[in-house]
């Protein structure tokens, strides 16, 4: 799948607040993100593997425990993490990770495959549930088009 911007980057990791974790975002400051604003889809890139995230800044006043974020963090929960291989760094420690965006006609299927890997279980759920469906109406109608066409033969 086409990417458009690739942006390697080497931040101070960091984790997201508690009412921000298993939301399927990340933060990075705006001033490293390179142009991609803020609320965009991301392929986010680790050592070990890749995710879609939903890019998001840290605005001033983004306090982690007691500490207040700077332009080199990047703050994201611990699913995430595990899922590009950062799991075992510790916090506060640099990271190197890339994030892209995808070219049209490919951000709908990037959107599609971020909402079946969702870290929240009923977002991932309802959108397996709505694939199946989905299949199974198009496969009916087929069959439908099918047995219309050759009752209309013989």
């Amino acid at each position: 799948m086409p990417r458009r911007k690739n942006l390697r980057l080497s931040l101070e990791l960091h984790q997201l607040r508690d009412d921000e974790v298993r939301r399927g975002w990340i933060r990075i400051h705006e001033s490293v993100r390179g142009g991609v604003p803020a609320g965009e889809l991301v392929h986010l890139q680790g050592p070990a593997g890749g995710v879609y995230r939903v890019v998001l800044g840290l605005p001033s006043g983004y306090l982690v425990g007691d500490r207040s974020a700077n332009s080199e963090w990047v703050c994201m929960d611990e699913p995430t993490r595990n899922a590009i291989g950062l799991g075992s760094q510790s916090l506060g420690s640099k990271v190197t990770i890339e994030i892209s965006q995808r070219q049209q006609p490919y951000r709908m299927l990037a959107w599609l495959l971020y909402s079946l890997d969702h870290p929240e279980i009923p977002l991932k759920v309802g959108t397996w549930f709505a694939l199946v469906l989905g299949i199974v109406s198009v496969v009916l109608g087929l069959i439908s088009v099918v047995l219309g066409a050759l009752s209309l033969r013989y």
